[in-house]
């Protein structure tokens, strides 16, 4: 079963739409089959998404600090609880457990961890699709400032091209059902490597090696940053274009 990370408020919001469609991805997730990962409070929007996927008979499991456990009031119910001592330790953890990512409207907390999961794509610690749900053009705005970043050159293009603003609920769990594929790719002196669980093919991607696509399974990072990341860069072109 593939796992999907949640990014969530810790409040509820102003509007009741937003309590909504954290409910309506629950379910939706169970539907498809996918297991949830996320930041183990028991508030907020948080909250009513991981009582969703239980109630729907799936599975949840919450990363949460020491701290924030108090704090967050710590979901009791969830199907397994990891507490840890940093919020450095927390985020590891929901990305190692996770194979996607989803975030739903939030605050401060919601957007550094959006925004910390987009650098590590951009630095080629892991590549996963991520995905703002848009709900009620709520992201609207940050996806300009993220293009105003582009554009005066703070933010490469191949980072801006990860940023899926999406409003449709089906359109962001298709989007998760494509999986994320990945090259295998031998370039200068170093070696990226990735183990496809089914081989597709070969690809010309523009840039010299030896490639081979499929679906994701794991990295090997004894690739130089910059090839790592360009391989990433070139498949999501491929998949998002």
């Amino acid at each position: 079963m593939k796992s999907v990370c949640i990014f969530a408020g810790s409040s509820l919001g102003r509007k009741e739409s937003y309590k909504n469609i954290a409910i309506s991805l629950g379910h939706e997730l169970v539907k498809n089959n996918f297991s949830m990962v996320y930041g183990g409070g028991g508030v907020g929007l948080m909250n009513e998404i991981a009582n969703e996927v239980l109630k729907c008979g799936g599975k949840v499991t919450g990363v949460i600090t020491e701290r924030l456990k108090d704090v967050e009031a710590g979901h009791q119910n969830l199907t397994k609880l990891y507490v840890v001592k940093t919020m450095h330790e927390r985020k590891a953890k929901m990305a190692e457990l996770s194979d996607a990512i989803i975030s739903l409207p939030g605050g401060v907390g919601t957007w550094e961890e959006f925004f910390e999961a987009l650098a590590w794509n951009q630095l080629g610690i892991h590549s996963k699709p991520i995905i703002l749900l848009n709900e009620d053009g709520y992201y609207k705005d940050l996806y300009l400032f993220t293009k105003k970043a582009c554009k005066e050159g703070f933010i490469p293009q191949s980072t801006l091209d990860d940023f899926h603003l999406i409003s449709n609920l089906d359109e962001a769990i298709n989007c998760n059902l494509v999986r994320q594929w990945i090259i295998s790719i031998s370039c200068c002196s170093c070696l990226a490597v990735a183990y496809p669980m089914n081989y597709i093919g070969n690809f010309d991607f523009g840039f010299s090696g030896n490639i081979r696509l499929g679906y994701f399974d794991r990295f090997d990072y004894s690739a130089c940053p910059a090839c790592v990341h360009r391989l990433t860069a070139s498949v999501h072109r491929l998949l998002f274009k």
